[in-house]
């Protein structure tokens, strides 16, 4: 799924085209807290310097720079000046229709300006020891605000690591804790999969409303649209789960469709306080009700958000948008697709159909008016380079401003991205379309019920053990313990999101009521005991189970699947192999799972799909010695320049501490011990610095298990050598092949992943269009 930037406020974001400029800084003054102030004031010269009693928080506030307080004693300072400058901020506010009690704070000092652009390039470059450092560097007490706190919150949250950033908020005093500062931790929580603690964060910003907080609050203080999409966007990445915690109760459920509606109830219950859901908001609580098979609630929710954008729909597929802009369209483009993904699965293909029409109208109305946008801003474009070749002279004459080149950049990579998302959903859809055709006779057979198979599907082929927003080396892997342990001694653990995120409850036949959509309704036990076949008694993956033809058929393993483009076409190709498909976002293994359900005539019967953290997966649920091969294909990077520096290179070499990525030494040490003797770890990557880590990250390993051996050039035909490493590890250049264990590619789907034809559109300045990295170690015989 694809989402606004949520963050662009606080801290600078790797997109498409690169690094996103820094955000602008903008913290709140109120002149309530100005008479308050005064008032305390006056009373201290009324009681003298005697009476002065000790702050308990005196520590924190003599570190934290409070902007609003700063902004209140210089006006208190220019006396009639600051007057007069208060009454032309309520005028400028009433102009704009603005009815809050506060008013922006000007320009902060070039110093802290300074500070903010260094804490947000190590947060861009997940430096995050760095940024706490300088963040509680004693020469930066008087700057530190909350934006500075904020920007260190996000950086620790990109890196897994949000005890850290939680460390951060509460040296912090509560009255200068923002709402941008409380969506960061969130955001912390759901990258590490712990939506348990992310609801709690939501729950009590709400439960100050209810206690009748909310007046005397700063409006940059309650909750806003961003984060309940920062929520709703934990709830995508992370299906329900039981709490890890041990003073929690076993029925203590979190994450996917349970918390996002409760998140929505408690939105939408005190919405006249705050901006109403955007287009984002209803993607994901549509996408989440309808990956729970859900349809009723998804289709009152699509009616809402026609009748919030002013869309109505006539007849099966008559759109009429009124003055709705292109994204408007696109989301609704997006629900109809998850609603027809839905029905296909469940195998109603007359309600596929129209749905699937509704989706295609819609993405047909944003794609031309996507164009129309982009053509007006060439046009404005070309006039503006026209006036500026006369009034400009030097070099600015021919050659525009940094900043206003970066605009356009941006602004043109994101009519690329637009346009080959809607090139994606536009594929999907017509194949819906396709397998309806393909299937349609076959299940008007009253003996093939659709729900008994999907059932089936469900319950053997799909296995979540934890999700999270990305692979991290730190925090996420000790909740994911805690959740093993808590696995253990409560067996419905295992079952639940199946149950509740991917919808086995809507089929089941014991469930007689809607009990299931209860918060913390947990699974019968009836099927929680038949579900334990799948798992040895050390809560490993019975793979002879699972795939029903014994032990020697060879296994093949993917981690970081993705949307499932590749091991899909990787399964129907080699149909004498078996797969697992591993990813660690919850929407994503419902779109592989999906995938697999909807694969042409019939589901494919060699494929299993696994929601994991990789490192935890390949330690814990993998018996050693099963895999033939793990291929690794267009891994996340830990930034997109990462390895261009020879020296972090040499430090993760040496067995410094490595940034947070998916292919950490940890995890290709797991991933080592689960293969077979001869079987190989492939890696196939666009970005050569990437595969420059991976290689030393490989050296790094060879030095721990010396089994380890490198592929030769013999072994690699069709593949160039670029780069030798220490240990004989080396990088190839060249097109993934049969050599290499892919299945053959056609000429139109060369690559055969989403991000692949995403690169090849030219919308990253990093990744390679057409060159590919290749790097492939083996276990000796």
């Amino acid at each position: 799924m694809v989402f606004s930037n949520f963050f662009d406020s606080v801290a600078s974001r790797e997109t498409a085209s690169g690094n996103s400029e820094d955000a602008t800084r903008s913290p709140a003054n109120d002149d309530a807290n100005q008479k308050s102030s005064s008032r305390k004031k006056k009373k201290k010269k009324k009681n003298g310097p005697e009476s002065k009693t000790e702050d308990p928080d005196a520590s924190a506030k003599k570190t934290f720079q409070s902007p609003v307080k700063d902004q209140q004693s210089a006006a208190h300072k220019n006396g009639n000046d600051g007057k007069q400058d208060r009454k032309r901020r309520r005028h400028n506010s009433d102009q704009r229709g603005d009815n809050r009690k506060f008013q922006r704070r000007s320009r902060p000092s070039p110093e802290a300006l300074e500070l903010s652009r260094q804490l947000m390039d190590l947060s861009r470059r997940k430096k995050m020891i760095e940024a706490l450092d300088l963040y509680w560097n004693e020469t930066n007490n008087h700057l530190r605000d909350a934006h500075h706190a904020c920007i260190v919150v996000d950086c620790c949250a990109r890196c897994g690591d949000i005890s850290k950033g939680r460390a951060v908020l509460e040296a912090i005093p509560p009255d200068h804790v923002t709402i941008e500062l409380q969506t960061a931790l969130i955001k912390g929580y759901a990258h590490c999969g712990d939506m348990h603690n992310a609801m709690r964060v939501f729950r009590d910003l709400f439960s100050k409303h209810k206690q009748g907080q909310w007046k005397d609050m700063q409006v940059e203080q309650r909750p806003n649209v961003r984060t309940l999409n920062t929520l709703l966007r934990g709830c995508l990445w992370t299906a329900a789960n039981v709490s890890h915690e041990d003073e929690a109760g076993a029925n203590d459920v979190a994450g996917g469709v349970v918390s996002s509606e409760e998140a929505w109830s408690l939105y939408i219950q005190y919405s006249a306080d705050h901006a109403p859901p955007d287009t984002s908001s209803y993607e994901a609580a549509v996408t989440l009700l309808c990956q729970a098979f859900r349809f009723s609630e998804a289709l009152a929710r699509i009616e809402q958000f026609q009748q919030q954008f002013n869309i109505r729909i006539k007849g099966k597929a008559s759109i009429k948008a009124g003055d709705a802009d292109h994204s408007v369209l696109e989301t609704l483009g997006s629900v109809y697709l998850s609603l027809a993904r839905a029905y296909a699965m469940r195998g109603d293909y007359d309600e596929l159909w129209q749905a699937a029409q509704r989706s295609l109208r819609a993405i047909e109305s944003s794609r031309k008016l996507l164009s129309e946008m982009s053509a007006q801003g060439n046009e404005a474009e070309d006039s503006s380079k026209k006036k500026q070749d006369f009034t400009r002279g030097g070099k600015r004459g021919w050659k525009k401003d940094s900043a206003e080149r970066q605009t356009e950049q941006r602004n043109a990579s994101n009519v690329t991205y637009r346009h080959h998302r809607l090139n994606e959903m536009e594929a999907e859809v017509k194949a819906f379309i396709k397998m309806r055709a393909e299937r349609g006779d076959t299940n008007n057979n009253p003996k093939n019920d659709p729900n008994e198979a999907i059932c089936n599907l469900i319950t053997s082929r799909l296995f979540y053990f934890g999700g999270g927003g990305s692979t991290e080396l730190s925090e996420q892997r000790s909740v994911l313990k805690k959740k093993k342990e808590r696995m253990k001694s409560t067996p419905e653990a295992l079952f639940l999101p199946k149950w509740q995120s991917f919808g086995l409850a809507e089929f089941s036949s014991t469930t007689a009521t809607a009990t299931h959509k209860e918060k913390n309704a947990v699974p019968p036990k009836k099927d929680v005991q038949s579900h334990n076949q799948w798992f040895n008694s050390d809560g490993q993956l019975q793979t002879s189970a699972i795939f029903g033809d014994g032990p020697a058929r060879p296994i093949d393993l993917e981690l970081g699947s993705g949307f499932g483009d590749w091991i899909v076409r990787q399964s129907d190709s080699h149909g004498e192999r078996n797969h697992i498909a591993v990813e660690l976002r919850a929407d994503r293994v419902y779109q592989i799972f999906s995938r697999v359900v909807l694969n042409g005539k019939r589901p494919l019967q060699n494929v299993c799909i696994v929601g994991a953290e990789a490192g935890s997966f390949l330690e814990d649920r993998v018996l050693q010695g099963s895999i033939s091969n793990i291929f690794v294909n267009f891994p996340e990077p830990p930034t997109q320049t990462y390895g261009d520096d020879r020296v972090e290179l040499d430090k993760v070499e040496s067995g410094e501490l490595e940034p947070a990525h998916m292919l950490s030494c940890a995890t290709l040490k797991a991933a080592f011990y689960c293969l077979r003797p001869g079987g190989r770890i492939i890696v196939v990557t666009d970005n050569r610095w990437y595969a420059k880590l991976v290689c030393v990250t490989l050296v790094r390993l060879s030095r721990q298990v010396k089994s380890i051996r490198a592929a030769n050039s013999l072994e690699m035909p069709g593949f160039r050598e670029i780069e030798n490493f220490r240990n004989g590890i080396k990088m190839y250049e060249g097109q993934p092949n049969q050599e290499i264990g892919h299945a053959e590619e056609s000429s139109t789907n060369q690559g055969g992943s989403y991000f692949d034809r995403l690169w090849r559109t030219g919308t990253s300045n990093f990744a390679h269009r057409t060159k590919r990295f290749v790097v492939v170690v083996k276990r000796k015989d």
